[in-house]
Parts: C-alpha cells; structure tokens; sequence
C-alpha cells in the first residue's frame, strides 16, 4: 500500500486539534472531504452533528484507478494515481 504524505499529514493535523484531540467535528468532516476523502460517519445518538463529539478516526483503505496516456498503445503500463482515501470518523452524539 502507498501512503500518501497528504492523508498523514491531514490527520496529525486533526488529530492535534482542540481540546478532545480532534475539535470541532463539522470542521474535521469538512476537512476531509475538501481534501477528496470520502468520510464515513458512526453514530452514537441523535443529536445534531453540531453537538456531537469526535471519538475517534481512523483511515480506511485508499481507491486507486488506473490510467494509460491518452493515444498510448496497451502495450504501456498504467500508471497508479490515488483516486479517493477514506475515513472513519466516530461520534458520541
């Protein structure tokens, strides 16, 4: 698997924020996905997602794709470009 200095990078930066670790979990959601990320949400309780408070998150497995040069033969390799990460991210609601 190849990590992506970016994704690491983003979460040590959400990680380190406020004082549950993780701040505020509209501005982490937004974070993530602004970064292409697609961001799995877990729930416990109802509440609105205002009022929630991160628990954890965690990385998921990252969606490559596959792309040869437009009017390259197939005879050339495709080259591996990072496609989406995914997240998980925990709320105590």
């Amino acid at each position: 698997m190849v990590v992506f200095p970016v994704a690491a990078v983003a979460l040590a930066a959400v990680a380190h924020a406020g004082p549950q670790g993780y701040g505020d979990p509209e501005v982490l959601i937004t974070s993530l996905e602004e970064e292409g990320n697609y961001v799995i949400l877990n729930r416990v309780g109802n509440l609105p997602v205002e009022d929630c408070t991160v628990t954890q998150v965690r990385q998921g497995p990252s969606v490559y794709r596959f792309e040869r040069p437009v009017g390259s033969d197939s005879n050339t390799a495709p080259t591996k470009i990072l496609d989406h990460g995914t997240y998980y991210v925990d709320l105590e609601c």
